[in-house]
């Protein structure tokens, strides 16, 4: 990676940060301002306010609601009118034909909850939820028996308030109403509860993850609106229909999309008493022909109120036996035109949702004469095709990437992803033609097919094939079982569901940890396992460090600056943050050179060939012997550091893209992290921790192999992956007895050393001699020494040690990572230890010093991360 190419990407990544930054601020405020906007009745001038009980279903609970409502007295003494909007409507709306009917009658035209001015969010938006809310209305109004009209989805409440409370409707009039659940949408329950789900998913997605600020929770199409829809169960109706028993006057325009004219006809077959008018016009007739539409119910209701309205018992004896009869199909027309293309796009958008669903959905449209046997095949086929080959592209383009991130490819292998492309690529046909019959396989074996970048224009073939078939076969036999249909498809989907789903657990048990139980390894690395999710020290940053990071965000607030601790180490970039240069701090304590291991750098820039030839060069002037370390100049927790003891291993080493890397002379002994800091202004400095790093080794005892020793070992079994992937090669070689087998070489925790408390090696030569060191650093007050020592004793007498390297203000206290600290320790040290940093950030502050730009050091941070990794 070149180096302009690398800040390009730094950039990028940093402006993507950003912009995500930017967008949670927003979203965060967004939200905090639609929890205050608060959710209660907001009337208009020509609205009052009642406050009835909350509703669910046909329940009543404790609590508030508050509906908005008009209530138009032109004329009194007449039965009152009772105006129901539809969804997503208000009364507002439909105030063109409440004034017109305002002059024979009082008006009542309530915002139905969840809608207009009405309380915006209640427990429940059903049809019987909201005839409880009408019922309530009415009592608190004192209104009596009223002509109910209803208008499109308003339909539906009303019927319900007649079943609720019979004695509150003295007619109905239902105006391009909704009825049978037959012609409405696909034309099946099930079917049609799929789609109100994914609208009222999609809904709320967009007003959750948009920063709005209270803006779509005024549209129409919000989530009150989708609720409803979603909530409501239009299956009652007919039995309602069915048992009516008011006058009813049915208006339908002969060119409604969204109510067909065959419901309003279904409804006057189903209501004896019913009168019907096919009127020219649309959907919106309720809104746009008010007036007219007001003189037709007014001479209605007329008649009603001179007794002259047909009851049921009073109708003509041939149309209570035409109600009697079961639903015949074949008296519904067709859909034609646009209305046929309407049903045809939902059926290829419903299988987005359900492939076979939308297919029977088709097949019951053709069965109830609404849609013809072809249109419903076209409509399957292209969903299905389409949804296919999305899919496909899905897997194709996202799949992959997504697998080399976290968490997927803690689960997923390079390898195993390329065994399966190969297996799929030769049983491709059959899968996917087997996935036809098998519920619920088609999206994980099609993105499946697209994530192992399987051959396209091969699977396309297949994709089409398969359509072909599946789409009429289906569709047909839909047609002809009819919707028992969907009651075996349901029981077999969601048979074969949990089947699936119990085989996938039953075989990871299996795998995972029945099958280990039977071997040694087996339950050792079981045991592995559990030992690095219960003990804390060998906890991912991820989960440890949160509560260390909310005291740090503490200290901000109190020290007047998050970035205060960065002012700890003036002569540092950052003070050590991240991405110090080992060399740059090292050359800096140079005066002090019988202190340091000896070291030298290799430029990135140079070949392989002539970083072998300069690790050589520096055998030779120091006059030593391999092994040497080669680590990274900027690195953290051990990346990228060996210990090579040959040319060929320096060869291998230097295989791989490295950038500046420092090699030093190999120091043998006991390692030890110093934690040391001095308060500005103090003559000495403190050790305030030491870490010895003990190496760990296994025994051998002439009779088991390596793996076998590692696998035994109480602490070794703690890091058995990482050790047995280090000595892969050797794991079959049994040791002497007595052989020590030593199974790192590097002084870091996360790579398999073993940290202890080490201050009982502390003594005030140590401490001396340490202070010296850091005091010839000038600008350097906080940070840990990681040093080695041949001999323990003349360490402790402040002698015969050598720095390895010294790290600033992001090192951590690493005795805390002692097997026998608690975690509540651990964090005590680590909040004692910042709390430091930031009191010596402040003092330095204070004395002149200028304290670094936080984000300047996020994006240096940042950088960091973008580089090749060592």
């Amino acid at each position: 990676m070149t180096a302009p190419s690398l800040e390009k990407g730094v950039r990028r990544r940093f402006r993507k940060r950003w912009l995500f930054a930017i967008y949670a601020i927003l979203l965060l405020a967004s939200s905090l301002v639609r929890l205050g906007q608060g959710h209660g009745a907001d009337p208009s001038p020509d609205q009052q306010v009642v406050t009835v009980d909350p509703c669910v279903a046909s329940a009543r609970l404790k609590g508030r609601v508050e509906i908005a409502c008009m209530d138009l007295r032109k004329q009194e003494g007449e039965t009152p009118f009772l105006l129901i909007h539809g969804s997503p409507m208000k009364s507002y709306d439909l105030r063109g034909l409440a004034e017109s009917l305002a002059g024979q009658a009082r008006v009542i035209t309530p915002d139905l909850p969840g809608f207009g001015r009405s309380t915006r969010k209640v427990p429940d938006y059903s049809f019987q939820a909201h005839a409880c809310y009408l019922d309530q209305l009415l009592d608190a109004l004192d209104a009596g028996p009223v002509h109910v009209i209803a208008y499109s989805q308003g339909g539906g409440p009303a019927l319900q308030l007649w079943a609720r409370n019979p004695e509150q409707v003295r007619s109905l009039t239902l105006v391009s109403s909704i009825g049978p659940i037959e012609f409405e949408l696909l034309g099946h329950y099930t079917l049609n509860h799929a789609l109100h789900s994914l609208q009222l998913g999609m809904i709320w997605l967009v007003e959750t993850l948009v920063p709005h600020f209270g803006w779509l929770d005024g549209m129409m199409l919000n989530t009150a609106y989708a609720r409803n829809f979603q909530q409501s169960d239009q299956r009652p109706l007919r039995d309602i229909l069915g048992r009516i028993d008011v006058p009813v006057l049915i208006l339908q325009g002969r060119d409604d999309l969204l109510v067909p004219p065959g419901a309003a006809v279904e409804m006057h077959r189903l209501v004896p008493q019913s009168e019907l008018e096919l009127l020219e016009g649309g959907h919106l007739l309720a809104l746009t022909e008010g007036e007219r539409l007001a003189g037709r119910i007014v001479d209605f209701t007329a008649a009603v109120e001179r007794g002259e309205g047909v009851q049921r018992a009073a109708a003509s004896p041939e149309r209570i036996e035409r109600a009697a009869r079961p639903f015949d199909p074949s008296t519904v027309e067709a859909a034609s035109g646009f209305a046929m293309v309407v049903l045809v796009v939902l059926i290829a958008l419903g299988t987005l949702v359900s492939e076979d669903l939308a297919c029977i959905a088709a097949g019951l449209l053709a069965a109830h004469g609404i849609l013809g046997f072809l249109p419903a095949v076209v409509g399957a086929f292209i969903g299905i095709f389409f949804g296919d080959l999305l899919l496909y592209e899905a897997g194709r383009h996202i799949g992959r990437p997504a697998i080399r991130r976290a968490p997927l490819r803690w689960f997923f292998r390079e390898e195993a992803i390329d065994q399966s492309a190969q297996w799929f690529a030769r049983r491709g046909p059959a899968v996917v033609l087997a996935s036809r019959f098998i519920p619920g396989s088609r999206l994980p074996t099609f993105f499946a097919a697209g994530m192992l970048h399987t051959r396209f224009w091969s699977f396309f073939g297949y994709f089409l094939a398969a359509s072909l078939v599946w789409a009429p076969l289906l569709v047909w036999v839909a047609m002809k079982v009819g919707s028992r249909l969907i009651d075996l498809f349901e029981t077999y989907r969601v048979v074969t569901l949990y089947a699936l789903i119990a085989v996938v657990v039953i075989l990871w048990l299996m795998f995972r940890l029945i099958i280990p139980l039977f071997s040694f390894k087996g339950r050792r690395m079981l045991l592995s396992r559990w030992r690095r999710l219960t003990r804390w020290e060998f906890w991912p940053m991820w989960i440890f460090y949160p509560p260390v990071l909310g005291y740090i965000a503490w200290l901000g607030v109190r020290y007047r600056g998050w970035s205060t601790f960065l002012a700890a180490n003036p002569v540092i970039p950052y003070s050590g943050f991240i991405g110090e240069s080992k060399r740059a701090i090292l050359d800096a304590i140079g005066e002090r050179d019988p202190w340091l291991a000896r070291y030298d750098v290799i430029p990135r820039h140079l070949s392989a060939e002539e970083k072998e030839e300069r690790v050589v060069a520096f055998l030779d002037r120091l006059g030593i012997s391999f092994p040497v370390v080669l680590k990274p100049d900027q690195g953290q927790r051990g990346q990228g550091v060996a210990v090579v003891r040959s040319v060929h291993e320096v060869e291998s080493y230097f295989r791989v893209a490295r950038p500046d890397t420092l090699v030093q002379e190999y120091v043998s002994g006991s390692e030890f992290g110093l934690f040391y800091y001095r308060l500005p202004g103090r003559p000495r400095g403190r050790i305030f921790s030491i870490t010895e790093k003990r190496f760990p080794v296994v025994v051998g005892d002439g009779v088991h192999d390596l793996e076998h020793l590692i696998l035994k070992d109480r602490r070794a079994v703690c890091m058995a992956p990482f050790y047995l992937a280090r000595h892969r090669d050797q794991l079959e070689t049994i040791p002497e007895e007595d052989e020590a087998v030593q199974l790192v070489e590097l002084g870091t925790h996360c790579r398999g050393a073993v940290f202890f408390d080490g201050m009982w090696i502390k003594t005030r030569e140590l401490e001396s001699a340490v202070d010296a060191i850091a005091q010839s650093f000038p600008g350097f007050y906080f940070g840990r020494f990681d040093v080695r020592a041949p001999s323990v004793e003349e360490m402790k007498k402040g002698r015969g040690f050598k720095v390895l390297e010294l790290n600033g203000v992001t090192s951590e206290a690493t005795h805390i990572y002692d097997p026998s600290n608690s975690l509540w320790t651990a964090y005590g040290a680590l909040m004692r230890q910042w709390r430091i940093a930031f009191r010596i950030g402040a003092m330095n502050r204070a004395a002149g010093v200028k304290v670094p730009r936080l984000a300047d050091a996020l994006r240096e941070a940042l950088h960091f991360r973008a580089a090749p990794e060592a």
